[in-house]
């Protein structure tokens, strides 16, 4: 952080300074998992044992076992997969192109991001729930990866934790997402939508969630993009405040 200031009064330039401004987010997968150490200490059992149940209450089953034994065909496969990993590169197309599209607009979208995301990982130490790929662990049907994004994500898939199921992120931020690239590049909003919408049925096809947890997700949204903005808009008006 010291290092990107002091680079930024120095060499002042867009790309330092949207380093300065984004390089939370490089420390996104370090943080998730950590939570995985520290999951229990409120719970100290996880809770998947009634996410579960509430998704059998609500369907009769279990959606995340289920929907790859309905579909499993090798091209909606690589489309669940490749609709997932989507998600990977959403975060980085709206802080990037939202900067360099409206500079003057992109701290707050990035600050509402950045938070965002962090609110969800207090949430998954609050609420420790694995997700169905570890809570059925043998008996879930795991979908091949014949193609290029199933590898991809195969190859990706040790970065993964048992935990951060509940809510859904994955879900959360997409709308996030969606929300700022409507507010700001709205071009970019319908080219991306497809991808938001696919990425809430990728996460149970692919067995990262429960619906309960998309549920939650979508609902969650909407509260992380006020709260992380009504925090922005305080430091804003503390640092306005202090300058005079």
């Amino acid at each position: 952080m010291f290092i990107l200031t002091a680079l930024n009064k120095k060499f002042p330039n867009k790309i330092i300074l949207l380093l300065k401004n984004t390089y939370p987010l490089l420390f996104l997968n370090y943080f998730y998992g950590e939570t995985a150490f520290i999951k229990n200490i409120i719970f100290s059992i996880d809770l998947d044992v009634y996410m579960s149940q509430i998704d059998q209450w609500l369907f009769g089953c279990q959606p995340a076992l289920e929907f790859s034994k309905i579909m499993p065909q090798a091209w909606f496969n690589e489309l669940m997969f490749m609709s997932y990993f989507s998600y990977y590169l959403l975060a980085g197309i709206v802080c990037i192109s939202v900067y360099f599209e409206k500079t003057s607009e992109s701290y707050r979208a990035n600050f509402v991001i950045i938070i965002s995301f962090y609110l969800y990982y207090i949430l998954y130490i609050i609420f420790p729930v694995l997700g169905p790929q570890y809570y059925f662990n043998e008996t879930a049907y795991i979908p091949d990866q014949p193609y290029i994004f199933g590898k991809i994500m195969y190859f990706l898939h040790p970065i993964e934790r048992p935990t951060g199921a509940f809510p859904s992120s994955h879900v959360g931020m997409a709308i996030i997402f969606s929300y700022i690239f409507f507010n700001h590049i709205k071009k970019l909003f319908f080219i991306t939508l497809p991808f938001v919408i696919s990425i809430c049925f990728a996460t149970i096809y692919l067995k990262e969630h429960y619906v309960i947890d998309i549920i939650v997700g979508l609902l969650s949204a909407p509260l992380l993009i006020i709260l992380s903005g009504s925090i922005y808009d305080r430091f804003l008006s503390f640092k306005t405040l202090k300058k005079v």
